[in-house]
C-alpha cells in the first residue's frame, strides 16, 4: 500500500471536525512560498484570535501591510499578528537571514553579528521559534509500525542561577569526572516514535523512567488503531499499551546478550528498534553542537530535531522557506517572560 493510500484510509476514519483541521492544513501547505527570493505573503482567511471566519479588511497600518478586523471578537490584526515575529521592530529579511543561520546550527554570536541584534535578543529569538514548533507536533499521529523507544540526557540546571529567587538547586554540583548516568534520578526522559519510512514524533516527557502518565501524554490519539508498535522489554510500555485491543505491541530485548551492553539488539524479520535507536544516536550528536544544553530548554531542541527530520523528507521543500512561513502564520506566539521563566525539568504529567 502507497503512502498516499495510507493517508487516503486514514482520513475516511476522521469525523467532520477533525477533517476540516486536516484540509486547512493542506491549504496551508499548498500556499507555502516555494521560491526563496519572494516575500513571504499569508492567507489570511480566519481571526488571528478567535479563529472566526466573519473577518473583513480593515484598512493599512503605518508599514503598508493589510488590516483585518473580526465581527466576531472585534480584534484588529495584520497577517503576522500572534505569530512568532509580532510585536517585533526587525523587518522579514531580519528574520529570514536568522531562520537561516538556526537551521545552519550557527551560534548565538554569530547570530547576533549578521543580523545586528543583541546576544540576548538572538537567545529569546532562538527559543521562541523552537517553542513554536511543540505545536506542529500536537496533531501528528503515525500509523503502520512504529517504533517507540526513550533515551536518556543528563541533567542540566545551566541557566538557573544560584542567586534566582525561584530556583533552588536540588543536589550538590557535579565535578569533573562526575558520572551523572550513576546518580537516581539525574536523567530526563526523550520519548522518540518513529513510523516505518514515515513521520517522526519527539518530546521530553520528564525525570526518570516514563511512568503511564507520562506516557498518556506522548501516545493517547497519537497512534491510529490497527498499528503495530515495537520497543524493547520497558514494563512502562507494556502496561500502557496493554489497556489497547486495536493496538498491537511487539517487545524486542534492547541487547541480545543482556549482560553484554555492546551486544546487538534484537531482530525478529521485519520487527526491530533499529530506526529509532539510530535517531537517538543522532539527535545525541546534534545536541553536541550547542555545548552543553540546559535541561529547561531540552524540549524546545527536540522540537528542532524532530521538525527537521520531518520535513526534510519531504520532496522539493526548502527547509528555509518552509519554517519562515510556519513562523510567520501560525498562532505560536510567547511573550518574552514565557520563555525565561520555563520550569527547571519540564515535566508533562
Amino acid at each position: 500500500m502507497s503512502r498516499l493510500d495510507t493517508v487516503i484510509n486514514q482520513a475516511k476514519r476522521l469525523n467532520p471536525d477533525e477533517l476540516k483541521v486536516v484540509s486547512e492544513e493542506i491549504l496551508h501547505i499548498l500556499k507555502l512560498v516555494n521560491n526563496d527570493s519572494k516575500t513571504t505573503t499569508v492567507v489570511v482567511n480566519s481571526c488571528r484570535r478567535c479563529e472566526s471566519k466573519n473577518i473583513v479588511k480593515f484598512g493599512k497600518d503605518k508599514n503598508g501591510k493589510q488590516r483585518y478586523k473580526c465581527s466576531n471578537c472585534g480584534s484588529t490584526f495584520t497577517e503576522t499578528s500572534y505569530s512568532v515575529i509580532s510585536n517585533t521592530h526587525c523587518d522579514i529579511n531580519t528574520w529570514r537571514k536568522y531562520v537561516e543561520l538556526l537551521l545552519n546550527g550557527s551560534s548565538l554570536q554569530k547570530c547576533s553579528e549578521e543580523c545586528k541584534i543583541s546576544v540576548r535578543t538572538a537567545f529569546i529569538w532562538r527559543h521562541k521559534i523552537l517553542n513554536a514548533l511543540q505545536k506542529d507536533q500536537e496533531n501528528r499521529a503515525l500509523s503502520g509500525i512504529v517504533e517507540a523507544d526513550e533515551t536518556f540526557i543528563s541533567i542540566s540546571y545551566k541557566g538557573n542561577h544560584k542567586n534566582s529567587k525561584n530556583f533552588t538547586m536540588p543536589r550538590a554540583p557535579y565535578r569533573r569526572g562526575t558520572d551523572s548516568r550513576a546518580q537516581t534520578g539525574s536523567r530526563a526522559c526523550v520519548m522518540v516514535a518513529h513510523e516505518r519510512n514515515g513521520q517522526t514524533y519527539g518530546e521530553v516527557l520528564g525525570k526518570g523512567q516514563p511512568t503511564i502518565a507520562m506516557l498518556s501524554h506522548a501516545f493517547d490519539n497519537r497512534i491510529i488503531p490497527d498499528s503495530i508498535v515495537i520497543s524493547d522489554k520497558a514494563i512502562g510500555i507494556k502496561n500502557y499499551f496493554s489497556r489497547f485491543d486495536n493496538i498491537d505491541l511487539i517487545q524486542l530485548m534492547a541487547h541480545v546478550r543482556p549482560k553484554s551492553m555492546s551486544s546487538p539488539p534484537e531482530v525478529k524479520g521485519i520487527y526491530h528498534i533499529q530506526n529509532v535507536n539510530n535517531l537517538h544516536n543522532r539527535f545525541h550528536r546534534f545536541l553536541r553542537g550547542y555545548n552543553g544544553v540546559s535541561t529547561k530548554y531540552l524540549n524546545h531542541y527536540v522540537n528542532l530535531f524532530i521538525w527537521i527530520e520531518n520535513y526534510k523528507k519531504i520532496e522539493n521543500t526548502n527547509l528555509k522557506t518552509e519554517l519562515l512561513s510556519y513562523i510567520t502564520s501560525s498562532n505560536t506566539h510567547a511573550k518574552t517572560s514565557d520563555i525565561l521563566d520555563l520550569p527547571a525539568i519540564p515535566v508533562v504529567a
